[in-house]
């Protein structure tokens, strides 16, 4: 019964000792993965459109946050980095010209891309004028998701 016990009790430590171990190097994967995402902050006034691109984006293993206004959008990045901010160009109090302005700025290495679904002008003259204050790139809305992807994709080098 000793040999028994014995035995037992060798394999228990031997699995603990085991699972012990693959937990930790499964953890380090997984915690180093999440270092490697970029962090983006999509700011729409348009939620519908912001979730859109929240989902398209995580999908492809990118950390995003949420801004529906270019003045939450400030207030995150002051207490936050970003890697790339995608933002509207119409959007009521803050709009995204100032939000490319301010980050260009205060943020000069944060990549920025601005869309635009037109307005009163057409969305080809809002982003003219947003690559000329600093927008590396610009998508006119609506577009397809490989469009997203490949813009978001070139612009972190990815």
């Amino acid at each position: 019964m000793n040999t028994f016990f014995f035995r037992k009790n060798t394999q228990s430590k031997i699995s603990v000792f085991l699972l012990f171990h693959w937990f930790r190097i499964c953890s380090t994967f997984e915690i180093k993965n999440m270092d490697s995402q970029s962090h983006i902050l999509v700011v729409d006034d348009d939620t519908q459109m912001r979730q859109t691109i929240r989902t398209i984006l995580e999908e492809e293993g990118y950390h995003i946050a949420e801004a529906c206004d270019g003045n939450e959008a400030s207030g995150y990045l002051h207490r936050n980095t970003a890697d790339l901010v995608i933002v509207d160009i119409i959007m009521p109090d803050k709009d995204g010209i100032e939000v490319i302005v301010e980050t260009r700025e205060k943020f000069p290495d944060t990549k920025i891309l601005s869309l635009s679904g037109g307005g009163l002008i057409t969305a080809n003259d809002h982003l003219s004028s947003a690559e000329a204050l600093g927008a590396n790139q610009t998508l006119i809305k609506p577009f397809k998701n490989n469009e997203l992807v490949e813009k978001v994709n070139s612009l972190l080098d990815n």
